[in-house]
């Protein structure tokens, strides 16, 4: 990552991953090696939210938003963060990402670590324009401890990328939505909504 490309919105010792976490999820975008990355010829930001101690805050995260958005023009941002879970759609944070949203910006936000029970999205997961992301098991199922939206069902994006996620492990179409239980037009019919 370019120097410009690094910014500390938190007053720390610096923009280093102390934790892990961002650079883990930089990995999953952008690696190079053996293992490559979904994405790996892209440009990375870094915007540093998160105090050493593992806590944010929402200046510190308003601001990492509006740098990588609006200062450095970046058109996908991944904010694999969250907190609570509140009256959706109504938090600064939610309606901060509806904003970058829409002015043009991908943005992908943590469903959170609170499930299975309905209406545990995490701030900013309920932002109804973010692709909100959740985790799945080694049955490439939702996992129990993945949050979920109101209904007590996972945002339909995120059931969208278990979708994905089935298709690269199967490798046809057809293979995926039998392992989906799905039909291949109905396979098909998802895929398209990308």
């Amino acid at each position: 990552i370019a120097p410009d490309d690094i910014a500390s919105m938190v007053n720390t010792s610096g923009a280093r991953d102390v934790i892990g976490h961002g650079t883990h999820v930089a990995g999953i975008v952008a690696a190079r090696g053996p293992f490559h990355g979904v994405a790996p010829d892209v440009r990375l930001l870094s915007a540093k939210v998160f105090y050493e101690s593992g806590y944010a805050d929402l200046d510190g995260i308003l601001a990492g938003l509006t740098w990588a958005r609006y200062e450095r023009g970046a058109d996908v941002i991944s904010m694999s963060l969250g907190t609570g879970s509140g009256d959706y759609g109504t938090s600064i944070l939610t309606e901060a990402v509806e904003k970058v949203v829409a002015d043009g910006a991908t943005v992908t936000v943590a469903a959170g670590n609170e499930g299975p029970g309905r209406g545990t999205l995490s701030i900013p997961g309920d932002a109804p324009n973010a692709i909100t992301v959740g985790a799945i098991d080694r049955d490439l199922t939702l996992a129990a401890f993945s949050s979920r939206g109101k209904p007590g069902m996972a945002k339909p994006d995120l059931n969208l990328l278990v979708t994905l996620d089935v298709l690269l492990a199967e490798g046809s179409v057809a293979r995926a939505a039998r392992r989906l239980r799905l039909s291949p037009s109905a396979m098909s019919r998802a895929l398209t909504r990308l």
